[in-house]
């Protein structure tokens, strides 16, 4: 009992100071940050003595031109150390240092290996507003959060009044504000619309004055991402230990450094963790299943919460407490966000854990836009990330709980005349089995999976009837099951929309002809002229032809038509055409054909059915051959036959000279001998024979029978030719 009115006491006495303080930090000047910056230049091998003034606690290196790798400093009575990165990316291309503390700075000496321009920045952070004693690491449930007035956040430096309106760039580390510089992240959010989705609540202003950086909000939540300060702990207050009050002027610090170094108007990440378990209220603006955008991750603010480990994990291992902070904090968001912690789910393209390290989303970034990579969270968080996310499960269980895996936003369905299948996958997270496990969605369908134990993922299967016409719905998803209450709905009702567009085929590039090189005058020729092509189809039989649409297209294609299916990841469309090419043509180098793609059964975007979409240029030439080339071979001046009979009559035509590539490219019948005798009573069987080429590739060759009733004497004439055009006499 005693201990209880002790305790008490304490608590009130606590609480009193708590009041007391947050009283001093409304209306004492003292209270505010100092902010100082100062510009220098140091060359290779010199080193710089920095005049510093004042009560300053805390410098940050901004560099404008150098390596940051090329500095190191002396700190009052420390040895030289290497100065470390700081976390986060900058749209400038500037890179900053850590955040770096001492109870003051007496004495700061510079010095670089290469030629560096730099800015310090200095503050003086308030050592009083150490309100933290009360909050902390509990041994509940939940977490228990510093807000925002206990670690002593200057809600002032917020609004334009007390400093200059900067220009912010939306969706980047500069904080996702109104833009006015080019927008670097325009690539992903063009290609990643829906989940870059924000809700329509906004806060733009704070105590009746404009935000610099107004708060707005994700409308989903698809991953926690994990961070580091990269700035060591240090005695920031002098009495010769590092405590609470310490991490809370640290917390100050970088609060300020968003602030007002970057310009950001507050702080970017939405939760800090102190190597003590202490967990501090980031970004304003949060509330009840509403976590504001925050500037942690490059272009990926929105559906991300940002949760950052004070310190430099690259060289300090992370406390047990910090860890077990941590774990207890994700399982919050989780339950809050309808979040699997354990699970992936795609992001900006690809498949990620829904707790990652802020490396792991910089990878992604450096992918769509060439930039976003980084160390953070360090070596021994990234190490630790692992056992964190396997203790957050001692924080989430229920009996009952369902998390699905791949519960979108928006469910878009390709239009077409096939039935679509999808597959909903969710998972039993509860302490118990669950028996004839159904999900149904608000539209009436519904997919029976059966029993589910507890830990296992189960499918649910819909199948959604094909068709064209357009239409969006939002549609409910719960699961339902029997438990040892009856058969009732276990799982939270989870919304989404089902959408099917417009269907479509869009042509978005010249077609090209797939086939040999040229066509020679009298070939028939088959080809294939693929269409590059965009569409949202699905569908298992459409009709798509090409026909001619003038006077001469009709000349050179017989026919061409195609049955082909198609879906939203066809990116070309074939279709296979017969070019009947005459060898009485006129032939050209280039021969313009204007097409029509048409469809049957399909209406193809940007055309009208009937009318030229574009035109396809082919090659039409003749063979390069001339008079010389053929030379008759076995030639007989004179041949005798008894009356009556019938003489076969063989010609045989060398084709030595005529190069490879042009006998190729004839086919039988292309070159052909007009015959005709000088005598009227010798009879010939063909006066059209057209050759043959044999099968080593050197003769032409073509047979042909002469016959006559009566003795006589007469000769025969051949005359070859290519189509309408004479090439040689025999």
């Amino acid at each position: 009992m005693k201990r209880i009115i002790l305790m008490s006491f304490i608590v009130i006495f606590a609480l009193i100071f708590v009041w007391s303080g947050q009283s001093v930090l409304a209306g004492s000047v003292q209270d505010s940050v100092l902010h100082e910056e100062i510009s220098y230049s140091v060359e290779a091998g010199q080193v710089q003595e920095i005049d510093l003034s004042g009560e300053v606690n805390m410098i940050v290196l901004e560099i404008k031109k150098g390596d940051l790798d090329s500095l190191s400093m002396k700190l009052n009575e420390d040895n030289w150390r290497k100065i470390e990165k700081g976390d986060g990316e900058d749209p400038k291309g500037h890179v900053y240092s850590e955040w770096i503390f001492a109870s003051s700075f007496e004495e700061l000496l510079i010095r670089s290996s290469l030629d560096i321009e730099f800015i310090i920045h200095t503050y003086a952070v308030p050592k009083h507003r150490s309100y933290v004693v009360l909050a902390g690491l509990s041994d509940g449930a939940v977490s228990r959060i510093i807000s925002r007035n206990s670690w002593g956040a200057d809600e002032n430096l917020r609004v334009y009044h007390h400093q200059k309106e900067v220009d912010l760039i939306e969706e980047t580390e500069e904080n996702g504000s109104e833009g006015k510089r080019t927008n670097i992240c325009a690539p992903i959010e063009a290609r990643f619309s829906n989940e870059l989705k924000q809700l329509s609540t906004k806060i733009d202003t704070h105590n009746g004055e404009d935000l610099i950086w107004p708060v707005r909000y994700s409308k989903n939540i698809q991953k926690i991402v994990i961070h580091h300060t990269a700035s060591s702990p240090r005695d920031i207050n002098g009495d010769g230990r590092i405590n609470a009050q310490d991490y809370a002027m640290q917390v100050r610090g970088i609060y300020n450094f968003h602030t007002l170094t970057r310009g950001w108007g507050d702080i970017g990440y939405n939760f800090i963790i102190d190597p003590q378990g202490n967990v501090y209220e980031g970004r304003a603006g949060r509330e009840i299943r509403k976590m504001p955008v925050g500037a942690h991750v490059l272009c990926q603010n929105t559906g991300t919460i940002g949760i950052s480990l004070l310190g430099n994990y690259n060289n300090q291992r992370v406390s047990a407490v910090q860890k077990k902070s941590l774990s207890k904090l994700i399982a919050d968001l989780s339950r809050e966000y309808h979040l699997d912690p354990f699970g992936k789910s795609s992001f900006r393209g690809e498949l990620l854990p829904n707790v990652v390290g802020h490396s792991d989303v910089g990878v992604i970034t450096r992918k769509l836009i060439g930039r976003g990579a980084t160390s953070c969270p360090g070596t021994h968080l990234r190490a630790s990330l692992g056992q964190i996310i396997a203790g957050v499960k001692n924080y989430m269980t229920v009996d009952y709980d369902i998390v699905f895996d791949n519960l979108p936003d928006v469910l878009n369905m390709a239009p077409g005349d096939k039935d679509i299948s999808w597959d909903l996958r969710f998972r039993n997270k509860g302490t118990k089995d669950l028996k004839s496990t159904v999900v149904k969605l608000s539209n009436g369908l519904e997919a029976v999976v059966g029993d589910l134990r507890a830990g296992e993922t189960g499918t649910a299967t819909f199948v959604f009837k094909g068709g064209m016409s357009a239409y969006s719905k939002k549609v409910n998803a719960r699961v339902y099951a029997i438990n040892e209450k009856g058969f009732r709905r276990v799982g939270r009702t989870s919304l989404f929309e089902i959408k099917r567009n417009k269907g479509y085929v869009k042509v978005t590039g010249n077609p090209i002809i797939s086939s040999q090189d040229s066509f020679y005058l009298g070939a028939e020729a088959d080809a294939v002229i693929r269409y590059p092509i965009k569409t949202n189809a699905n569908l298992s039989a459409g009709f798509f032809k090409v026909g001619p649409a003038n006077a001469r297209a009709k000349q050179y294609i017989k026919n061409g038509i195609n049955k082909k299916d198609i879906s939203p990841i066809d990116t070309y469309l074939d279709i296979p055409v017969v070019f009947d090419i005459s060898p009485d043509m006129r032939a050209s180098k280039k021969t313009i054909v204007r097409v029509i793609l048409s469809a049957d059964d399909f209406k193809i975007k940007g055309a009208i059915r009937g009318v030229v979409l574009d035109t396809v240029k082919i090659s039409v030439s003749k063979p390069a051959i001339n008079k010389k080339t053929f030379v008759l071979n076995d030639r007989s001046e004179k041949k005798v036959y008894n009356t009556g009979d019938d003489i076969v009559v063989d010609f045989k035509i060398s084709t030595s000279d005529i190069s490879g590539n042009v006998l190729q490219s004839l086919t039988d019948g292309d070159l052909f001998l007009k015959l005709s005798s000088s005598n009227k009573r010798m009879s010939l069987d063909e006066e059209i024979l057209p050759l043959a080429l044999s099968s080593d590739g050197q003769t032409l060759v073509a047979s042909t029978s002469v016959s006559s009733r009566s003795p006589m004497i007469g000769t025969i004439e051949a005359n070859l030719y290519f189509g309408s055009q004479r090439l040689r006499d025999f």
